[in-house]
């Protein structure tokens, strides 16, 4: 079973990664919905990365 997902500390990696697929997503002006159709996962998982409170795999990073 997964482990809960937790806020880091703003400059954890994962809150940088986050921080730069958002940046990413917005300049290329696409939603979070669309990314989300696109690679197969939700919405709501895309904006839990985006957040930096998800901990993903680089399987998951390379598809976004």
């Amino acid at each position: 079973m997964r482990q809960p997902s937790r806020p880091l500390a703003q400059g954890s990696l994962r809150a940088q990664i986050g921080k730069r697929i958002r940046e990413i997503r917005r300049s290329k002006k696409i939603t979070q919905a669309n990314i989300a159709r696109g690679t197969g996962l939700t919405q709501q998982f895309v904006s839990k990365i985006e957040q930096g409170t998800e901990n993903i795999s680089l399987d998951t990073l390379e598809r976004l």
